[in-house]
C-alpha cells in the first residue's frame, strides 16, 4: 500500500514542507485522490494551532469522486451526556501552559486550578485561561474533591514525590516526560501506578502523528520487508537552542542542571525517538 502523508499547519516551506490552509489541503488531497496512492494519513505537530484540525474534513470531501460526493457516511454526532474531567495542574512553567491550553481546545474537559511554587505564575496562568483556582501548595489543589485528572508539568526531580501524592488523593495522573531524574525515581512513579486504580500516562505524543501509525502497519505487514535499520529525525538544531548553548541567559536553564533534569538530551528530548521507535517496532 502507499500511504501519503499531509503534515497539518507548522512552519512554512522551506522550514519543513506543510499545509498551511484549508485552500492548500483541498487541492493537495484532490491530486492524491487522482494518483495511485491508497490512503492519506493527516499529521499535526503539537505546536501547530487545533485549527489545522479542521481542514481534514473538508479536504477529504474534496478528494472524494463528483459522482459519490456527498454519500460519504456522516460522523454520528454523540447526543448522550458527555462526562466532564476536571483537571487541575501543578507546574505553571511553559510546557504547563501548553497542556491547559490543548484542554481549553477540547470538548469535555473543565480547568479547575493551578498549583505552583510561585504563585505569581500560578495566578498568571489562572488568569490567561480563566481558571478560578491558583495556590503555591500542591497539597491544597489535590485535597480539592472537583478535580479528577492532575497533570504534573514540574521539573524532573520533583516527579516522584508528587506523582506519590497525586496517587494517594485518588487522582488520575498525566505526568510529563522524563517521567523522574534517575531511574529509581522512575521506578517509585511506577509503583505507585501500578499500586492504584487510576489511570495514568505520560504525553509522549510523536508516537501519535498518523504518519507513525501507517509506517507500523508497513512492517508489521512485512510489506517493506524486515526492517534493520530506522533513522529517525525531529524537532529542532539543539546546538541553536539558547535553553542548551547558552542556558545561563534563559530561565529554562534547568534543562542542562543535571540535578533537576537528570541524565540531559536522552531522557530529556531524545525520549520522543526511542518512543516513535518502540511503537514502529512493536517493543
Amino acid at each position: 500500500q502507499v500511504i501519503v502523508g499531509l503534515r497539518l499547519g507548522f512552519n512554512p516551506p522551506p522550514a519543513a514542507l506543510a499545509i498551511n490552509s484549508l485552500s492548500q489541503a483541498c487541492q493537495i488531497t484532490r491530486l492524491i485522490a487522482d494518483s495511485e496512492a491508497d490512503g492519506i494519513a493527516f499529521y499535526i505537530y503539537g505546536e501547530a494551532p487545533t485549527t489545522c484540525l479542521e481542514w481534514i474534513a473538508p479536504a477529504i470531501k474534496a478528494a472524494a469522486p463528483r459522482d459519490t460526493e456527498g454519500l460519504l457516511p456522516r460522523p454520528q454526532r454523540n447526543t448522550g451526556t458527555m462526562q466532564i474531567i476536571r483537571v487541575g495542574l501543578i507546574g505553571a512553567g511553559a510546557i504547563g501552559a501548553v497542556h491547559l491550553a490543548a484542554f481549553k481546545d477540547t470538548a469535555g474537559v473543565l480547568l479547575v486550578g493551578i498549583a505552583d511554587v510561585k504563585l505569581d505564575k500560578a495566578r498568571q496562568l489562572a488568569q490567561r485561561f480563566r481558571i478560578p483556582f491558583a495556590s503555591d501548595d500542591c497539597d491544597a489543589l489535590l485535597a480539592r474533591d472537583d478535580i479528577d485528572l492532575v497533570v504534573v508539568a514540574t521539573t524532573p526531580q520533583h516527579h516522584a514525590a508528587i506523582a506519590k501524592l497525586v496517587r494517594a488523593a485518588g487522582k488520575h495522573l498525566l505526568i510529563e516526560k522524563p517521567l523522574g531524574s534517575n531511574l529509581q525515581a522512575a521506578d517509585q512513579i511506577l509503583d505507585a501506578c501500578l499500586a492504584g486504580r487510576q489511570a495514568a500516562g505520560v504525553p509522549l505524543i510523536h508516537r501519535y502523528d498518523g504518519t507513525r501509525y501507517a509506517a507500523r502497519e508497513l512492517i508489521r505487514s512485512g510489506a517493506i520487508g524486515k526492517v534493520c535499520f530506522i533513522r529517525h529525525r525531529f524537532g529542532m538544531n539543539m546546538y541553536s537552542d539558547p535553553r542548551f548553548a547558552t542556558p545561563e541567559r534563559v530561565e529554562r536553564s534547568w534543562l542542562t542542571d543535571p540535578s533537576q533534569a537528570g541524565g540531559g538530551m536522552l531522557p530529556s528530548a531524545s525520549i520522543h525517538s526511542l518512543s516513535v521507535l518502540s511503537f514502529l517496532l512493536d517493543h
